[in-house]
């Protein structure tokens, strides 16, 4: 989540300043970018925190339960699974994201 915030944010606020100017676009429709940050903030946080459910959850099995690493594992597939459902759905607004910024034009008058 921090390199999210701190990396790929900081450059798409660079792309979403410089792009218009190089393509001389003074104002243009921002929705689909807009749609496309909050799929993927959306995203990020639901991950982060099922990562934190499933890291308390492996804790709770190899720590208290006692139960290998292995075992623990594979109880832990559920919460894999739901990460990788909100990758999916992170990977959707990067792609969103991207396609907006490259095919950015004037907005209608």
């Amino acid at each position: 989540m921090a390199f999210s915030g701190a990396c790929a944010l900081l450059n798409l606020v660079v792309f979403y300043f410089c792009m218009p100017q190089w393509k001389g676009i003074e104002e243009f429709d921002d929705r689909p970018g807009v749609w496309g940050f909050w799929i993927m903030v959306t995203a990020m946080v639901f991950m982060g925190l099922i990562f934190g459910v499933a890291g308390v959850l492996q804790t709770y099995l190899e720590r208290i339960l006692d139960i290998g690493y292995s075992t623990a594992h594979m109880g832990m597939m559920f919460w894999f699974k739901v990460v990788l459902f909100f990758g999916v759905i992170f990977l959707y607004g990067v792609l969103l994201t991207v396609y907006h910024l490259f095919t950015l034009k004037k907005a209608s008058e």
